[in-house]
């Protein structure tokens, strides 16, 4: 009975880690995507600067 309920602890625990990584590794990739973002837009300006010139 006691080891059941350890089982259980322990897929709670799990459970709730599991969520957690996904919300951290979501944020991870909406960062990493707004920083490709960035790189362009600052590419992009410097290109338009080179045209200028």
């Amino acid at each position: 009975m006691k080891r059941d309920i350890l089982m259980m602890g322990i897929l709670t625990v799990f459970g709730c880690w599991g969520v957690h990584i996904g919300k951290i590794n979501r944020e991870i990739s909406k960062f990493d995507r707004e920083m490709k973002v960035m790189k362009q837009a600052q590419n992009s300006s410097h290109q338009k600067k080179n045209m200028i010139q």
